[in-house]
């Protein structure tokens, strides 16, 4: 689920998918960092990304701790050369799928996500903000 979080009137981020998502990016004892998918619907999509017509998307910036580990691999393990233009499974530490096609291919996508948790160097992760 991603939306932009909300700030308590002491500055903190108040918002219970922040700290779902910042626990999971946390190593620690008995528990390692977490592989992360972000699932959107359809009625979502318009706030999330913008579709080109050649099949690539604009992902839109908000304050959001899945949007900072979105485009975030290291330049030398990029899989698509082209400045600007990022593969959409390997090149997020947080892949962003749509809701049907993640319903369609979850093993695929879970699976995904194991591997880069494995290969959690190639990224910058953003744990807190």
């Amino acid at each position: 689920m991603l939306a932009p979080y909300k700030k308590d009137y002491c500055g903190r981020y108040d918002d219970w998918i922040y700290d779902e998502i910042r626990y999971s990016l946390v190593d620690r004892e008995n528990n390692r960092t977490n592989g992360l998918i972000e699932v959107y619907t359809p009625e979502a999509a318009s706030l999330i990304c913008e579709k080109k017509p050649s099949e690539i998307k604009t992902i839109f910036e908000f304050e959001n701790l899945a949007r900072k580990n979105m485009m975030n691999v290291k330049a030398d393990y990029k899989k698509n050369s082209e400045a600007g233009v990022y593969d959409r499974d390997y090149d997020s530490y947080c892949s962003l799928i749509p809701y049907d096609e993640f319903k369609r291919n979850f093993a695929v996508y879970i699976d995904i996500a194991s591997w880069k948790r494995d290969n959690k160097y190639r990224y910058d992760i953003t744990k807190k903000m």
